[in-house]
C-alpha cells in the first residue's frame, strides 16, 4: 500500500475573483503514472463568512480573514482508471 502527502502553496487572495470567494468549490487531486491518470480524488469545499451579517450582505471586497473553509474530507469522490503498469 502506498501513500502520498500532497502539499501546495496557499492561493494568492488578490488573484481570486471576488465572485469566487464564497460558495462551493472543489479540491481535485489527480495521480499519474507514466503520463497516465490512474486515480482522481475530489473533495467538495464550502467557503463562507463566519459572521451572519457578512453572510447576508457580503462586502464588495472579500474579507479573507473572516472566511471559513469547510472541506467534506470524509466524503471524497474517487474515480479510478485502468492503465498499463508496465
Amino acid at each position: 500500500l502506498s501513500s502520498i502527502v500532497p502539499q501546495a502553496p496557499a492561493p494568492k487572495p488578490d488573484l481570486i475573483p471576488a465572485d469566487d470567494t464564497v460558495g462551493v468549490t472543489v479540491v481535485l487531486l489527480q495521480c499519474h503514472y507514466k503520463d497516465k491518470e490512474f486515480v482522481r480524488v475530489g473533495y467538495y469545499v464550502n467557503n463562507d463568512y463566519t459572521e451572519e451579517a457578512l453572510r447576508e450582505n457580503p462586502p464588495p471586497k472579500p474579507e479573507f480573514d473572516k472566511l471559513l473553509r469547510s472541506i467534506l474530507a470524509d466524503k471524497p469522490r474517487v474515480t479510478r482508471f485502468m492503465i498499463p503498469w508496465d
